[in-house]
């Protein structure tokens, strides 16, 4: 899955929420948003992950990883 699918997902389960066809507290979704705009491809790499490992963290990272199989 790529960064902009990944949003987009979150976005759509967010109009979910807005429409009452699920119900969850927005607050949990706006912050699954930030984390995933940190966590954005650098290149090869994650822009959030280089700064906590000088030789870098491919992307996805693991953070996404685990977020892609939670929204599963």
């Amino acid at each position: 899955m790529t960064h902009d699918e990944l949003l987009a997902d979150i976005n759509k389960y967010c109009s979910d929420i807005e429409s009452g066809l699920r119900w969850e507290p927005d607050y949990y979704i706006k912050a699954l948003r930030a984390v995933v705009e940190l966590h954005r491809p650098a290149g090869r790499y994650c822009f959030s992950c280089i700064g906590e490992n000088a030789n870098g963290v491919l992307y996805p990272c693991p953070t996404i990883e685990v977020i892609e199989k939670g929204l599963l």
